[in-house]
């Protein structure tokens, strides 16, 4: 396939000591251009102006801003410490903000976040309190009382600020960290764009591999003089942006295939072993083993699986395990009469003679992976295919599911 010229990746500072895509730089970089105490490069007025239009504020133009990071485990606090004075009585605002690059939000993470700052005796003071999830991979929120900023946009409010005609060590180290935020959002923007070009499989097929061997393996193209990777291709290895760049594509692919699916519920993107994968659970979704309910659940990581599962909220889960091994059989059998093509039992591993988890999924015998990056599907005309197929074979899984639910393996 012949190559098309990529969008520049340009170097600067972050990229050269190998900083550009971990969290805690950026939340730190962030802080030290916030801080009324920082970065000198932006005037007060300029930084509550920058804090304002990326994250919707309403910090007066001369505000005492402070930011700081990792407290109580959140990333950046941003608070206004001029003291009301006078018949000054207006609202003060703390503004959180959790930054996601290459990892995915806890369960829960955001309510945690909230109790803090509405616990916190330092923080419960302030009248007005403001949640932002700052993210690369276009993530939601999990938590409705946050409101969504992506990097794009990050950058484009950096933007405002750079190529000042006054040059010093803080105007430098601000343009140096636009750059670096800005070589994130091209590398994304370009993936997401084509995501079958030939410079990006190492994202598919390299996702589940240890920095140390993806070094080696630059090192042996390069000593070989063998094929060079691509400048891109080079930026994605080096940041370990795999995974990440993975997921954003399944969460283009769905956006873009939920209306064919609705009936399917929510879905949430996950990841094992650094391979992302799309994950269907619907709690109306049950079947029952001895009294006990069990949950069902559809998953797409390369494979499709129909998924048995408990959420130990009744007994311990060696109680569980028990029971679910006992009436698997029945399970099992019913999806292989209606589709003999589902035939593959994948069973936990086992924790002494017995099962080591309440959980198995059920897959497809014999077949062959269906990879995003499989050379049929390597042009705009096989994405579209691909997500054509994906949407079938889906479809599928969910007859599947209709025929368990409600059903009882007592």
């Amino acid at each position: 396939m012949k190559q098309k010229t990529s969008p520049e990746i340009r170097p600067n500072f972050f990229d050269a000591i190998s900083k550009a895509s971990m969290e805690a730089m950026h939340s730190a970089a962030l802080a030290w251009i916030i801080d009324h105490k920082g970065s000198e490069a932006l005037s007060p007025a300029e930084k509550a102006t920058f804090v304002n239009s990326l994250f919707n504020t309403e910090f007066s133009e001369d505000a005492k801003l402070k930011a700081v990071t990792e407290y109580m485990h959140i990333d950046i606090l941003v608070y206004d410490i001029t003291p009301n004075e006078g018949n000054n009585n207006r609202e003060r605002t703390v503004l959180t903000i959790e930054n996601k690059i290459r990892s995915k939000q806890g369960r829960d993470q955001l309510e945690k976040y909230e109790k803090v700052v509405e616990q916190d005796e330092n923080l419960s003071k302030y009248e007005r309190k403001q949640f932002c999830f700052l993210t690369l991979a276009d993530e939601q929120a999990g938590s409705e009382g946050w409101s969504n900023v992506r990097y794009k946009e990050l950058k484009e409010a950096l933007q405002s600020f750079v190529n000042k005609k006054k040059k010093d060590r803080d105007v430098f180290f601000l343009e140096e960290y636009y750059q670096a935020v800005s070589n994130l959002v091209t590398v994304k923007e370009a993936f997401l764009k084509e995501p079958w070009r030939d410079e990006f499989c190492g994202v598919f097929e390299e996702c589940t591999l240890s920095t140390s061997k993806k070094i080696r393996q630059t090192f042996s193209l390069q000593e070989d003089g063998g094929t060079q990777i691509s400048e891109m291709a080079a930026f994605i290895r080096k940041n370990n942006l795999e995974t990440v760049l993975y997921a954003a594509f399944l969460r283009k692919i769905y956006n873009e295939i939920h209306g064919e699916l609705s009936n399917l519920g929510p879905v949430s993107i996950d990841e094992t072993r650094g391979r992302p994968l799309l994950d269907f659970h619907n709690d109306a979704w049950k079947i029952t083993c001895r009294g006990v309910k069990f949950n069902l659940g559809i998953e797409y990581q390369e494979t499709f699986k129909i998924q048995v599962f408990s959420k130990k909220e009744d007994l311990d889960e060696p109680e569980i395990s028990i029971i679910l091994e006992t009436c698997h059989e029945k399970i099992f059998e019913k999806i292989k009469e209606k589709k003999p093509q589902f035939s593959r039992f994948n069973a936990p591993g086992k924790k002494g003679k017995s099962w080591g988890k309440a959980y198995f999924s059920v897959s497809k015998k014999g077949g062959k992976a269906f990879k995003p990056y499989d050379k049929k599907y390597s042009s705009k005309e096989g994405y579209e295919k691909y997500k054509i197929e994906l949407v079938t074979i889906l479809k599928e899984c969910y007859e599947i599911v209709l025929m368990l639910n409600g059903m009882d393996c007592s």
